[in-house]
């Protein structure tokens, strides 16, 4: 679950680009602010966009890094 306020646009926008779905929207007890909550499957996000950022990404060990750009 990822929770954020609801004048986050930027935030907001991109859990829902990313497949979040909205679960309810309500004050936050420990701010006081009006705060959208979302669920994301993240594995079905994932083997959604990856082939997006395959470029940008190397494994090793297991891990997935980002790739450095190199300048110059």
């Amino acid at each position: 679950m990822l929770d954020y306020t609801i004048d986050n646009e930027g935030s907001n926008k991109t859990i829902l680009a990313l497949g979040g779905k909205l679960e309810k929207t309500e004050i936050d007890p420990s701010d006081n602010t009006m705060t959208n909550y979302y669920w994301i499957d993240v594995n079905e996000s994932i083997n959604t966009f990856s082939p997006q950022y395959n470029d940008f990404i190397y494994s090793n060990n297991n891990k997935n890094f980002l790739k450095k750009n190199k300048i110059g």
